[in-house]
């Protein structure tokens, strides 16, 4: 026969144990939590200080990009076309590359298209990106880097 105790202290072990795996629980999720998580995308510095180049191959200047915009992004025959405008402010002629990806409305990349387009100076010039893919609607087109 067991003694009276023997029961409080089966529970006892039980109660412990269980505090133990909470508190391991809770301190795994919190060094999950932490400063130091895995690596994401990086930047590199490209020719210039203000061109970088993203770890998937993307330029992007932020001061030639707000020299772009998209102002169409449509559905056409076989795909996706996002076309826009390239405005170059100085004296000389400026080559743009850009890259655009075509998305769905949680921004997962559904495809993606690049294009250059010669702008002389001073001047204006349409550019038009076509994505070969069979998407439904609503697709957004997110100008992703323009160097």
């Amino acid at each position: 026969m067991m003694p009276a105790s023997a029961p409080n202290r089966t529970a006892g072990v039980r109660r412990s144990g269980l505090r133990l795996l909470v508190l391991c629980a809770v301190t795994v999720g919190l060094a999950g939590c932490s400063g130091s998580s895995a690596p994401g995308p990086t930047t590199t510095t490209a020719a210039t200080a203000a061109t970088s180049t993203t770890a998937i191959g993307i330029v992007n200047n932020p001061a030639v990009r707000t020299q772009a915009a998209i102002v169409s992004c449509r559905s056409v025959s076989g795909g996706w076309e996002a076309s826009g405008i390239a405005t170059n402010p100085l004296g000389n002629s400026h080559r743009y590359v850009l890259t655009v990806y075509f998305t769905d409305p949680s921004a997962t990349v559904l495809g993606s298209g690049r294009t250059s387009v010669e702008v002389p100076g001073g001047s204006s010039r349409t550019w038009h990106v076509i994505a070969r893919l069979s998407a439904t609607l609503p697709v957004r087109c997110v100008l992703a880097g323009v160097a």
